[in-house]
């Protein structure tokens, strides 16, 4: 029977490396002689929290610029962190920096040869689930106990040749497969299903405000198959643009699949996203009856950042701040009104305890939508008091 709700622990792109000058340039997850402090931060952080986790996933650059010691260690981190946290299920896929993608030596004759050979079995414990992942890029597996299926999917499987590299990919006669794979009955229908990949599969020209070359190519229509073929709704989880973000993905019907962004766990980041992000990781919580109800992924996020000089803390991140929702069916409208009919002249404001208990809509509200209602109640002449995405008060403005 399917728990009423499931809590996935995401971290993503890590580009662990070994101790080098050059390195350390790049990433915060440095070991040296296997031990890496960044490291022990985040498992210490994460066993705080006390949070009992279903999945773990990583979308991918578990190393850096192709590091074969990188990738060992990285992998090792991740089945720590599992072991760490007593986590039933670990599911990843591998990124560009995973793949030898550009080619460089020589002696390297096959791009994902390490990824194929390295201990414990990547990305799957079963050499069966391995076999039909390396051979078709991609595996469909259930985790235990949620019942959830899950679709991981390599989309730098062409790295090595030419520039492909610079993209992400999924090919069309890959995505055909996929789809009948979901129609058949070896996909049973479930409450929940997850597409986990690295690259994105809309293009996200917000992060960098230029055109973006580096989406999955043929990431649409797969996104548009897998959303048709009816077997419910879907949760995307993907890394590579270490910008975090929550969006809802094309669709021609209304239960639109909800795109999950992850950012770097410990990157160094690029300067033009230093002052609009931070290292982070993430915890969804599903709810499978609202999901199960309105047919669309519906749960809330915890973004916890790491910034120098005070470690890791909840996101002060506008992108995605500290909490936040997702997969809400009521129009902002309607709660509007309703927040206008509750506030009259015996009661003149709502506190934490009323918003919690008057408008548990606003809980799955994305950080967007958070925004455009705080917009609209003010434009009724309210005020509205939010602290990291959350909503604490709602009242007359005083004359």
């Amino acid at each position: 029977m399917t728990k009423n709700k499931t809590r996935i622990l995401i971290v993503s792109d890590l580009h662990a490396d070994t101790d080098d000058s050059q390195n350390r340039k790049d990433s915060k997850l440095i070991f040296q002689d296997e031990k890496c402090d960044f490291a022990d931060g985040v498992i210490d952080k994460l066993s705080t929290l006390g949070e009992k986790i279903d999945i773990l996933i990583c979308s991918g650059d578990i190393s850096n610029k192709a590091s074969y010691h990188g990738l060992n260690l990285g992998w090792q981190f991740l089945h720590r962190i599992q072991r760490e946290l007593s986590i039933p299920n670990l599911l990843c896929v591998p990124g560009n920096h995973d793949h030898n993608s550009r080619k460089t030596n020589s002696k390297i004759f096959d791009p994902k040869h390490k990824l194929q050979f390295i201990t414990p079995p990547f990305p799957f414990p079963s050499h069966q689930d391995n076999t039909q992942f390396w051979a078709w890029h991609w595996c469909h597996s259930i985790t235990k106990e949620d019942n959830i299926n899950v679709i991981s999917l390599n989309t730098s499987a062409y790295h090595g040749y030419d520039d492909e590299y610079e993209h992400g990919r999924v090919a069309i006669e890959v995505t055909n497969q996929i789809r009948k794979h979901v129609e058949s009955s070896k996909f049973s229908k479930r409450d929940l299903n997850i597409l986990l990949c690295h690259h994105h599969p809309e293009k996200m020209e917000h992060v960098d405000f230029d055109f973006d070359l580096e989406a999955m190519e043929g990431g649409q229509h797969l996104l548009k198959l897998v959303n048709e073929a009816d077997k419910g709704p879907w949760l995307i989880i993907h890394g590579h643009k270490h910008f975090a973000d929550i969006s809802y993905g094309k669709s021609s019907h209304s239960s639109s699949p909800v795109i999950f962004s992850a950012g770097s766990l410990s990157a160094c980041l690029y300067p033009a996203l230093q002052d609009r992000t931070s290292n982070q990781f993430y915890i969804l919580e599903i709810d499978h009856e609202k999901t199960k109800r309105s047919e669309k992924v519906t749960g809330t996020f915890q973004t916890f950042s790491w910034t120098f000089g005070s470690g890791w803390h909840p996101s002060t991140s506008e992108n995605l701040p500290a909490n936040g929702g997702f997969g809400n069916s009521t129009p902002i409208g309607q709660v509007v009104d309703k927040v206008t009919h509750l506030i009259n002249d015996e009661n003149p404001h709502l506190n934490q305890s009323d918003i919690d208990n008057q408008l548990t809509e606003l809980k799955f509200f994305t950080p967007n939508e958070i925004s455009m209602f705080i917009g609209r109640v003010e434009e009724k002449g309210l005020a509205v008091t939010a602290r990291h995405n959350k909503i604490i008060e709602i009242g007359r403005k005083h004359e």
